[in-house]
């Protein structure tokens, strides 16, 4: 996961968000280094001057996470409605009680 990372950074491509799918297991430091993913999460953000949104899709429901902050979605699963639902969460809480309120039973 690093190495996509660093590819990311060295386009020089400056992202609005970042769709991360995995199992959630690379929290740890990369080998050899301190450096975990959320450092290379971290240093995008730094080289790109804002909070990129990081959309963290956990496939196999271990417990784990690789990203915590602002700007940060964390979701287990998958499903087509994980596309609408990163939309609604970058929306913020607001955006997220007006689509429940809005369904009609």
């Amino acid at each position: 996961m690093g190495a996509a990372f660093d590819l990311l950074m060295a386009s020089g491509f400056d992202a609005d968000r970042v769709i991360v799918l995995s199992d959630s297991e690379v929290n740890s430091p990369f080998r050899g280094t301190t450096q975990t993913i959320q450092c290379k999460l971290d240093e995008y953000r730094e080289q790109v001057g804002h909070d990129v949104w990081c959309h963290a899709i956990d496939l196999m429901g271990y417990g784990t996470q690789q990203f915590l902050g602002p700007q940060v979605n964390v979701m287990g699963g998958w499903s087509e409605q994980v596309l609408h639902f990163l939309a609604l969460a970058e929306s913020g809480f607001g955006g997220l009680v007006e689509e429940i309120e809005a369904v009609n039973l």
